[in-house]
């Protein structure tokens, strides 16, 4: 048997000196505010600075800046989202190829928000990261980004020698992050900020090894007391050599490493979760603060969240449930061994002197922290002489007590030692290369603000990476201020008008001074008796004065009104009296053009009219009792319009008298119009024939659509260029036609010419395509013999004259035989038209006259001699 003990889980100390809280600050700069200025406002997610880059110099994540009055122009409030996409693409780098932002890079950020606003009245409002579109701090809520970050840090562990075996992975989730900033009425400014969360995760092949080797010596412990049995039970059941045992032993062997747990938490403070089996931890930093009564979004200002008292904080989390995660894995090592399940069998022998071998079977059952032995097949007299039982059970206990019983001691007095060492072996240097990686300050309030002296900024958070040897300082939703008390100024306006006495639809000038400095005014007359007034607005000046002309309504009632000029700013009414009278109308129009060819139109133009009524402009009817023709138009506000008069296509030709008249201004008002006729529109056009004519020859020219008893001139080109054209002269008929011969001369160059027509009323001239040939060539040929006798065998010499040149003739007399070819020369003349070819005769041509004939394949004339 084994005595049981209760593991207190105690802590046994814990080392926090390492942990200091010192943190650098990186500068945020941003756009210095005019000395006049009554307030302004940045919201700015993301700046700080790097080794080689200030973070706010990147345009591409400029914040949401308002100054009041110097901005251009302060419209407010100014809102500058910032997606994920243009956060992840700003490529920072740190050094040693690390990406600051992006993916793969060590900071990792969400979409975010960013607002500011100035108000005239000197109060101002930023915010940045997860807030709404009127500033507000709106973490998780619909419509609102994520304005997340990510710290992905293991990359910076290679850089640390120290880090090696002790931290192997390490990353930072701060999720959500807003901060807002305002001063209202030149009071003190409210800051807040927002931390949705604050994770800690990282590897460390320390806490792995806490347990790991501890459970390897015991599970190989557990695994020989099978073979441990059966040979104490066999050595001591072989008796003075009268006994032989055979001792077969199972003892149930279980995997110790699977009592490790992945996923521990502590009973007594919260915020860890650990896996002993790898060795990764993660701290929910929001968590354990709230365990020490700490809120992580309402800390003091520059409060380090890994460092100092936080970081014993944490430090303590994790040794508290790594402490109590030992004393479950102990408890657990030592109930398992001690409930393994044993069987076993002994078969024993006895060789008794005289008398047959007796066999006694001895059984082994129960759990390894209760054995119990039993016997049976034996007599009383044997077991008394072996005590069976006896032998057994001390076989056993030496195992237990020799073997497995130091086994769980060492596990008790190793897992002893582990927890006392915890602070010094495990948990500080873990927090000491956390804080050599990174230092992380929330609710960061700088001496001096972003937008320098007199402003005060607030960051959600700020992180230092590597802080012994800065690369980056990373400032996280940001948010500065400077408003002022400010004081209206008092005002008194006043105006006066030019003319005072206007009649209706006119307007009067409004002279003013005393308004706020470039303050939008109204100036206006008020609605009486159903009748609208009218207003105007302008820009006082930078002396607050304003010059404005205020029209009238025509239809305004007569009498003694008040007009009012009210500044936005100023707010204080200004009147002057204006004396309306009874409308006097003086309408004219004009025309454009005053002269129109009917079927076209004309645009009247009329001023002097009542504003806003309805005038008929009209003109007689075509024929005398036809109604006028009219068009009705709406006159503007200044009593003018503009509208287009048509005219009918068959109006007659002359002058005419345009009216046009409105209901309210009753008075007729007058222009003269010319119409002109239409134009006749001529289509002439000619036919040729014939369409080829041989020089020296003529062709007909037949003509239609010309103006009725014109002369049309016919004509082409002179023969030589600079020569007069050859051209003739015809009437035209009654009905537009013509037909005329027009000669051509017979040296006229042969091709393409146009024979053109136009007649002196219609205008328009048309052409049409003649093609002159040249005249065909007469040849006249001839040839002569020598000699002209011959004697067969011989030749003569044919010369020939007149053929073309350079053609070729061909020279021949008939075959010797009816039905021979004929004999035959071919010759080329030359470029006189003549040759000479040499014409043999055969030998056996019979005597007697004979035709020789010369013909050319271009004179294509024959000749013939005898």
């Amino acid at each position: 048997m084994f005595r049981s003990r209760s593991y207190p889980g105690t802590l046994r100390g814990f080392l926090a000196g390492s942990l200091a809280a010192a943190m650098v600050m990186g500068a945020a700069s941003g756009a210095a505010a005019a000395p006049t200025d009554r307030s302004e406002a940045l919201g700015k997610f993301l700046g700080g600075e790097t080794l080689t880059i200030d973070l706010d110099s990147i345009a591409e994540i400029r914040g949401a800046l308002e100054q009041n009055p110097s901005g251009v122009p302060p419209v407010g409030p100014t809102a500058n989202p910032l997606s994920a996409e243009v956060l992840s693409s700003l490529g920072v780098d740190v050094g040693s190829s690390l990406q600051l932002f992006g993916p793969g890079g060590l900071i990792e950020l969400g979409a975010v928000s960013q607002y500011a606003q100035a108000t005239d009245n000197g109060d101002a409002l930023a915010a940045s990261g997860a807030v709404n579109d009127q500033g507000a701090i709106s973490v998780g809520a619909p419509g609102t980004p994520p304005a997340n970050a990510a710290l992905t840090l293991t990359p910076l562990l290679a850089t640390l020698p120290a880090a090696n075996g002790v931290v192997s992975q390490l990353d930072i989730d701060l999720g959500a992050l807003a901060s807002s900033a305002s001063q209202v009425q030149g009071g003190p400014v409210v800051r807040d900020y927002a931390i949705a969360d604050a994770t800690l995760d990282l590897t460390s092949p320390l806490v792995a090894a806490t347990v790991s080797g501890t459970v390897a010596t015991l599970q190989t412990t557990v695994n020989r007391v099978e073979s441990l049995l059966e040979t104490a039970l066999g050595a001591r059941l072989n008796v003075l050599n009268v006994a032989t045992a055979a001792a077969t032993v199972d003892v149930e062997e279980p995997d110790l490493q699977s009592l490790l747990p992945t996923e521990f938490t502590s009973t007594r403070t919260p915020g860890v979760v650990l896996d002993l089996r790898s060795g990764q931890v993660s701290v929910d930093v929001e968590a354990v603060l709230a365990a020490n009564g700490v809120d992580l979004n309402d800390l003091p200002p520059n409060t380090p969240l890994l460092s100092g008292v936080f970081g014993q904080y944490i430090g303590q989390a994790i040794l508290l449930t790594l402490s109590e995660a030992v004393d479950q894995v102990q408890a657990d090592l030592i109930r398992t061994v001690r409930s393994l399940e044993v069987t076993g069998t002994v078969a024993v022998t006895v060789d008794l002197p005289l008398l047959p071998d007796v066999v006694v079977n001895v059984a082994l059952g129960g759990t390894l922290d209760d054995i119990t032995v039993s016997t049976s097949g034996v007599t009383g007299a044997v077991l008394l002489l072996l005590d069976v039982n006896a032998l057994a059970n001390l076989a056993v206990d030496g195992v237990l007590s020799g073997t497995v019983e130091p086994a769980l001691a060492l596990v008790t007095s190793t897992l002893d030692a582990v927890a006392v060492g915890l602070p010094t072996v495990v948990v500080s240097p873990i927090l000491g290369i956390v804080e050599s990686v990174v230092r992380i300050r929330a609710n960061v309030q700088p001496e001096i603000g972003d937008l320098g002296t007199g402003t005060a900024t607030v960051r959600a958070a700020e992180v230092t990476l590597l802080p012994l040897t800065p690369i980056a300082t990373v400032d996280l939703a940001s948010s500065t201020v400077r408003g002022t008390a400010f004081v209206a100024p008092i005002y008194d306006p006043t105006i006066t008008l030019e003319p005072s006495t206007v009649s209706a639809g006119t307007s009067t000038t409004v002279t003013g001074s005393g308004f706020a400095p470039n303050e939008q005014v109204t100036v206006s007359v008020p609605s009486i008796n159903g009748q609208a007034g009218s207003s105007v607005s302008t820009t006082a000046t930078a002396d607050g004065t304003i010059d404005v002309d205020l029209p009238i309504p025509a239809s305004y009632p007569v009498g003694l009104i008040n007009v009012v000029a009210l500044g936005a700013e100023s707010d204080v009414p200004a009147t002057a009296g204006l004396t309306v009278t009874a409308v006097v109308y003086a309408p004219s129009i004009t025309l454009d053009p005053a002269t129109v060819v009917a079927g076209g139109s004309t645009v009247v133009t009329g001023e002097g009219f009542a504003n806003g009524e309805t005038v008929t402009v009209s003109i007689p009817g075509a024929v005398e009792g036809d109604d006028p023709i009219t068009v009705q138009v709406v006159t503007g506000d200044d009593g003018t319009f503009e509208v287009a008069l048509p005219l009918p296509a068959d109006y007659p030709a002359g002058p005419v008298e345009i009216s046009a008249s409105g209901p309210v201004s009753d008075t007729v008002a007058t222009a003269d119009l010319t119409v002109q006729a239409p134009a006749v529109v001529y289509d002439p056009s000619i036919t040729l024939d014939p369409a080829t004519v041989v020089a020296g020859g003529s062709t007909v020219v037949t003509g239609e659509g010309f103006a009725n008893g014109e002369t049309v001139t016919v004509s082409i080109p002179g023969a030589v260029e600079g020569d007069d054209p050859i051209t003739v002269q015809v009437v035209t008929g009654d009905d537009g036609t013509f037909e005329a011969t027009l000669p051509i001369p017979a040296g006229y160059p042969a091709g393409p010419v146009d024979v053109t027509v136009v007649g002196d009323i219609s205008d328009t001239p048309v052409v049409e395509k003649l093609t002159v040939e040249a005249p065909a060539v007469v040849y006249d040929p001839s040839i002569t013999l020598d000699p002209a006798t011959v004697v067969a065998g011989g030749s003569t010499v044919v010369t020939g004259e007149g053929f073309a040149n350079g053609e070729t003739v061909t020279v021949s007399i008939p075959g010797a035989v009816e039905g021979d070819d004929p004999i035959l020369v071919e010759v080329i003349a030359g470029d006189d038209g003549s040759f000479e070819a040499t014409l043999p005769v055969p030998a056996d041509y019979p005597a007697g006259p004979v035709d020789v004939t010369g013909v050319g394949d271009v004179s294509d004339t024959p000749v013939v001699e005898g």
